[in-house]
């Protein structure tokens, strides 16, 4: 066992993040944690904010059951006589995998113990402990908290800790599924004049992908594809031109739209409404479809140059994403890029 920092935690009981969210509404409530608190006679909402990392321990879990997967893939591979040089491929797969172990980090823990749709009887909330206090100030605090400051502009409260606020341990969930289609489409001919050209497509469709991770409600799932970083479709095709010592390609990648936030928050599934659909004023990140432009250059067996332009539109990632970290990544960072280069072989 070893101990943990969370620094930044936010408390999902403080009235400032619950929000609309009705089942960590109603589990905050059933645990306890007042709504609102009396600071210098005034009273204002009950929000748990440390000042510094909220401590946690992390540990094995001996209740782990062993995962078990089942997978059923099938592929086809197309090469037609009467098109010499082209071949499609298509491959289905459809997983599944049991009792999935899954580590988490002390925020999701706590999360997931108030957000749970049964109640607080689940094993996130046990993994979760908070103190109790004639103090109201440090009452319903976290046991691995050290401090809080009870509103802006008030000083802040120290308090020794107790012990763990969380235990950082893997937990096995009900189930993962995915199921997709992938292509995969290719054709190269010569022409009499030494001419070659390449042609190559490459597209995922993605048809499900699920995570039922509430432990105490095993059909209940969170819908995964459609989301920002898994899109129902996306693909690549380059295309390629060459005249012996010169070549011309050209390339395009296409992402297909996502949704903005968690896919329940604006959309439904499972027969449940969306959770707040007026979250924002849009539900999805549009599509982008990424130019890419490129020559060469080959006088002799020895040397080769060449230039090209990715990203010809100038195309940034949507809306307030920064194209770094998470699923945000899957929009390129950069704008406009120009290169260029040289190869040589002795």
């Amino acid at each position: 066992r070893s101990e943990t920092f969370a620094n930044g935690l936010i408390d999902p009981c403080s009235q400032t993040v619950i929000g609309d969210n009705p089942n960590r509404a109603r589990n905050c409530a059933a645990a306890g944690v007042p709504t609102t608190m009396v600071v210098d006679g005034v009273t204002i909402p009950w929000v748990n904010t440390a000042s510094s990392g909220i401590s946690g321990f992390n540990q094995g879990n001996i209740d782990l059951v062993p995962e078990v997967g089942k997978s059923l893939t099938l592929g086809a591979v197309y090469q037609p006589d009467f098109i010499p040089g082209l071949s499609v491929t298509v491959d289905y797969y459809k997983i599944k995998i049991d009792n999935v172990i899954s580590g988490l980090t002390g925020q999701a823990i706590i999360n997931r113990c108030y957000d749970d749709p049964v109640g607080l009887d689940n094993p996130f909330c046990a993994a979760v402990f908070r103190r109790r206090d004639p103090n109201p100030l440090i009452d319903f605090t976290f046991d691995g908290q050290a401090n809080r400051t009870p509103a802006p502009g008030q000083p802040t409260i120290s308090f020794p800790v107790l012990g763990p606020a969380f235990l950082n341990q893997p937990f096995n969930f009900a189930a993962q599924k995915a199921e997709g289609i992938d292509f995969d489409v290719a054709y190269r001919h010569r022409f009499d004049n030494g001419t070659v050209v390449s042609l190559h497509a490459v597209a995922t469709y993605n048809l499900n992908r699920e995570d039922f991770s509430y432990i105490t409600d095993p059909a209940r799932s969170d819908r995964l594809h459609g989301t920002l970083g898994d899109p129902i479709w996306a693909g690549n095709f380059n295309a390629n031109v060459d005249f012996g010592k010169f070549d011309i390609g050209y390339s395009a990648r296409y992402v297909g739209p996502q949704a903005v936030a968690a896919w329940e928050v604006q959309h439904s599934h499972q027969g449940r409404a969306p959770t707040n659909p007026d979250a924002f004023p849009f539900a999805m990140y549009p599509d982008r479809l990424y130019h890419g432009f490129r020559i060469g250059y080959e006088p002799n067996e020895k040397f080769r140059f060449y230039s090209g332009v990715d990203n010809v539109l100038n195309s940034r990632p949507p809306f307030d994403l920064t194209g770094t970290g998470g699923g945000s990544s899957i929009f390129p960072v950069q704008g406009r890029f120009f290169y260029a280069g040289a190869e040589a072989s002795f």
